[in-house]
């Protein structure tokens, strides 16, 4: 049984949670739902001066949001995928040919950095999702 303390100390943690999730922007509340559908939202934290969001998933995932919604960054936990649901076409389909399983993707200044799972070398992709270059840094 659990005291009426402890109680209140779950209902603080569950408003904070809550009140953290309203903070995210309308975009990435919708990012989340809509590709996440079975994950929830564990934590949120703001940060760089408020200029990004930093979220954590129950199913380990970590996605970096910019203060307007958009994604910047989503990672899995070491060895665990990310849907492609949000990814350009070409890259999912990169991924699916060569047998790869996308663990992170990152925003960068020509495109996105694509990590996979295992010792595979991270692939750059241009804008269009059109392959760049594998394990080199942008």
């Amino acid at each position: 049984m659990i005291s009426s303390g402890m109680k209140k100390y779950i209902l603080l943690i569950l408003a904070l949670l809550m009140v953290s999730c309203a903070s995210l922007p309308p975009e990435a509340r919708n990012f989340v739902s809509t590709h996440f559908p079975n994950a929830k939202i564990v934590e949120v934290e703001r940060e760089g001066n408020g200029q990004r969001f930093s979220v954590e998933m129950s199913d380990k995932t970590e996605i970096e949001f910019t203060r307007d919604g958009n994604w910047v960054k989503v990672e899995a936990e070491d060895g665990n995928s990310i849907p492609t649901t949000f990814l350009p076409k070409a890259i999912a389909e990169y991924a699916a040919k060569n047998g790869l399983i996308i663990e992170g993707i990152s925003k960068t200044n020509i495109g996105f950095r694509v990590d996979f799972v295992g010792n595979a070398p991270d692939a750059y992709f241009d804008s269009k999702g059109d392959l760049v270059n594998t394990n080199y840094n942008y």
